[in-house]
């Protein structure tokens, strides 16, 4: 019988965990390196703001992350996924 999704997601985390020594590094403070790189997050949808117009910024603060030492990046897509399901009450654009 094989294992559930969510005891695969566990295994494979805990095997990131000990092959980073026993402690792995997540990309933090997303909103605030992007501010740094001029973006403005005053809009409720912010990150979908930035991921539409500006994806290789994007890219480019995820690359910063791993260069300093990040093991785990967060995806950002949150807000347009939200957007895309009708969720959202602010347009992009």
């Amino acid at each position: 019988m094989g294992l559930g999704i969510k005891t695969q997601k566990v295994l494979l985390l805990e095997e990131l965990i000990e092959k980073a020594g026993g402690c792995a590094v997540v990309d933090r403070g997303f909103a605030t390196q992007l501010e740094k790189h001029g973006t403005s997050i005053n809009d409720p949808l912010w990150s979908a703001l930035c991921l539409i117009k500006n994806p290789q910024l994007i890219k480019k603060v995820h690359l910063e992350y791993l260069e300093a030492g990040a093991d785990i990046l967060v995806t950002s897509s949150y807000q347009p996924m939200c957007f895309a399901s009708g969720w959202a009450v602010t347009s992009v654009g």
